[in-house]
Parts: C-alpha cells; sequence; structure tokens
C-alpha cells in the first residue's frame, strides 16, 4: 500500500489529477485497497480516481471506502447475463453476484461500467438476450459490448485450432476491428458471424438509446467541457450504433 502512495503523490506532484488503476482485479485486495484509501484520505490527496473489480470480490465497506477516498467509477468485467454462459466462460461468478456488486456500487454512490462480451462457447440468441436484460436491470453508468476474440495460447484458441487449422498463430486478426467484427467465432458460437455483428449493435442501440438514459446524463453536466466530452463520446456511440445495423 506504502508503494502505491508513493506513485500517487509523484502523479499528483507532476500535475495530474485522475488516476484509473489498470489492475484487472483491483478489488480482491481488500486489506491493501483500505490502506491506500485511509493514506489518501490521511495526507488529503486531491486526487480521483476508476478502478476495475470484479463482481464477486466488493463489499458495502469497501466500496463506501474507495467513494470517500476519490474512487468515482468501478468497472467490471460482467461477461453475461446468462449462469450458463458464465460457467462456459469459466468466470468464477454468478448473475446474483453482479447484481449484488452493482446495488452495492449504487448505494456507495460510485458509478460503474460493464463490460460485456458476446460469441463465447455456447452463446445463443437467448442468452444475448438475458445479458442484455441484465445490464439494464443492474443500472450499469456505462457499458461496453464485444465480440469473443480467441487469443493464441487460450483455451479458447486451441477450441478454433481444432476446427479451423487455417487459423494458424492468430497474427492475421484485424486489431482495428477487433471484438467489434466475429474471428472464427462459428467455431464456438451457432449464431451466424453477421447476427453475432448485429447483437454488437442492437445491444449499444438497446442500452444508449433510451430517452430516459440521456437525459440522465445531461442532467449531470455542470460545465462546458463536460458539456464537449459528452457531445464527442454520444457522437461515437450513435454512429457505431447506426452503422452496425444488421
Amino acid at each position: 500500500a506504502e508503494n502505491v502512495l508513493k506513485e500517487i503523490r509523484y502523479l499528483v506532484g507532476l500535475g495530474y489529477r485522475e488516476i484509473f488503476f489498470r489492475d484487472e482485479t483491483f478489488t480482491a485486495y481488500k486489506k491493501r485497497n483500505m490502506e491506500i484509501c485511509q493514506g489518501i484520505l490521511d495526507e488529503k490527496i486531491d486526487i480521483t480516481w476508476i478502478a476495475n473489480g470484479r463482481v464477486d470480490m466488493i463489499d458495502k465497506e469497501s466500496a463506501e471506502m474507495m467513494k470517500k477516498a476519490g474512487c468515482h467509477m468501478l468497472k467490471f468485467g460482467v461477461e453475461s447475463g446468462d449462469d450458463q454462459m458464465l460457467i462456459n466462460l469459466k468466470k468464477g461468478a454468478t448473475v446474483d453476484q453482479a447484481k449484488e456488486a452493482f446495488k452495492v456500487c449504487r448505494e456507495a454512490g460510485l458509478d460503474t461500467h460493464s463490460h460485456i462480451i458476446f460469441g463465447g462457447p455456447g452463446e445463443t440468441l437467448e442468452s444475448i438476450k438475458n445479458t442484455i436484460d441484465l445490464v439494464m436491470e443492474i443500472g450499469s453508468t456505462t457499458a461496453s459490448f464485444g465480440i469473443l476474440t480467441p487469443y493464441p495460447g487460450t483455451e479458447h484458441f486451441k477450441m478454433v485450432q481444432e476446427k479451423f487449422p487455417e487459423i494458424m498463430d492468430g497474427t492475421e486478426a484485424d486489431m482495428e476491428r477487433l471484438h467489434t467484427t466475429p474471428y472464427y467465432s462459428q467455431a464456438l458460437t451457432n449464431i451466424e458471424p453477421d447476427e453475432l455483428q448485429g447483437s454488437i449493435g442492437k445491444a449499444y442501440r438497446t442500452f444508449y438509446f433510451r430517452p430516459s438514459y440521456i437525459w440522465k446524463w445531461f442532467k449531470r453536466i455542470d460545465s462546458m467541457d463536460e458539456f464537449y466530452r459528452l457531445v464527442v463520446a454520444g457522437s461515437n456511440i450513435l454512429t457505431f450504433g447506426i452503422t452496425s445495423q444488421k
């Protein structure tokens, strides 16, 4: 914890006002995190921050302490809103745990982000619908939807190699379209590639194009800088949502 605080002091000294802790399992280390938060509070360090978390590794005490110490958003790999898909993905978490994690964050005043992945082993149109429904239900502040891309060296990549040896070492993947277009997805799911890609656009439209959601964000604007960021982000989502229709 002291080493992390030392890095925070250094960054603040350089003039930074926001930190993103990229650690994929930041919330797994409760004792360390509580010490970091207490240090920020004791030293009155003026910093805001974002962190990643696991839905099965966050509780009320931790969320409230993080909020006090400047955290304003936790990003979770929800992945799916279907328990069977979570088993297939070997996520080690459940839909109920996701619901509880987002409830805890909401009550603590923390914004949340849901990372969602479609096209895993055994994915169906029904499981995709369950996932979209869950993201809407848990009240995620923002969400991102992507298509599973099998990476070399992973179990999913080996599953693809067995059916499509022409994938070779995977280096032909188009990195500019990573997670937005299917890449040998037919080895993992019976959903047609075009339909799977269309599901991404549908998910973005369903989540972001709600009048109530848009109005909620406009009510949060408190500066021209915030307005500009909202317009840019909204334009990007609008363009993707429209152009990805199938």
